[in-house]
């Protein structure tokens, strides 16, 4: 990365050409990307090449969250999502390049889009959803307002956000839960660190944007999603909310799709075939 921090990146891949789509996973809060393999094998089958990647301060990532070490939103839109997406299209730099960004990865997928849309076919934002509590349905609004101040609160006295004991996330930063319930508060993204007006970048994104969310999902709901996808006011939208009738009670929900794959990536592979070609004729 541009400040020196380093992490790795997993490619899946079989007999891919030119037009074979990249995937690259960007992962939710506290998840690594070692989640999302059965998806990319699964994505292997439709002829993607699939690349897993892991936010700042999990997984590969060579940063661990601590009172001495601190980051934010800030460096993993600036520094990390760069450096990943340059190093991939390295390695396939003619291909059709799609980001795929779960929950938080979603948010964060699309405030880099809003500074640096070069180069990117197409978003798919994968149960993602504003934090901002008025975006929420009464009484869990309250909840909500509560809970992220709460863990604001928990971050500055620990010096980092104990989120395996909390039960929530893993071990975060407390600038990147100083940012989430900011948001929550505002319904705004002002990032620290950053001189950008992400509110006014983002409704001027005009890469195609896949949003999938599902209805009984309880840390993403349909009225929450939508406040988020209302600040993309000029991509081209696809929405999908989804039901168990759609993928089986086994595969809809915020975590469920990435156990059992199949039948939401054959759904994508044809929104994602569809804006490579319309990509291409352009």
């Amino acid at each position: 990365m541009g400040d020196g921090a380093q992490s790795a990146i997993t490619i899946y891949s079989r007999r891919p050409d030119k037009s074979s789509p990249v995937v690259l996973y960007v992962p939710a809060l506290g998840v690594a990307g070692e989640f999302y393999e059965p998806f990319c094998v699964a994505g292997i089958e439709h002829g993607w090449i699939g690349a897993t990647s892991d936010l700042r301060g999990n997984g590969n990532s060579s940063v661990r969250p601590s009172r001495q070490t601190d980051f934010g939103y800030h460096e993993m839109i600036a520094y990390d999502l760069p450096a990943y997406i340059e190093a991939v299209k390295r390695e396939f730099p003619s291909n059709p390049f799609f980001i795929l960004g779960h929950s938080l990865g979603g948010q964060l997928s699309a405030l880099y889009l809003s500074m640096k849309p070069e180069g990117v076919t197409g978003l798919i934002l994968l149960t993602s959803c504003s934090v901002f509590f008025c975006g929420w349905n009464f009484p869990r609004n309250i909840g909500v307002l509560l809970v992220t101040q709460f863990f604001r609160i928990a971050a500055e006295l620990f010096g980092y956000f104990p989120g395996r004991k909390m039960g929530f996330g893993g071990i975060e930063a407390r600038q990147v839960m100083r940012d989430w319930a900011n948001e929550a508060l505002t319904g705004r993204y002002r990032i620290a660190n950053s001189s950008h007006d992400f509110d006014t970048l983002l409704g001027k994104i005009e890469t195609p944007v896949l949003a999938i969310n599902f209805d009984n999902d309880f840390f993403a709901p349909k009225k929450a999603a939508d406040y988020l996808l209302r600040k993309l006011g000029s991509a081209p939208l696809t929405q999908w909310y989804m039901s168990e009738n759609d993928l089986g009670p086994e595969r809809a929900g915020h975590f469920q799709w990435a156990r059992n794959p199949e039948p939401l990536a054959t759904k994508i592979d044809e929104w994602i075939r569809d804006i490579s070609l319309r990509s291409s004729v352009a």
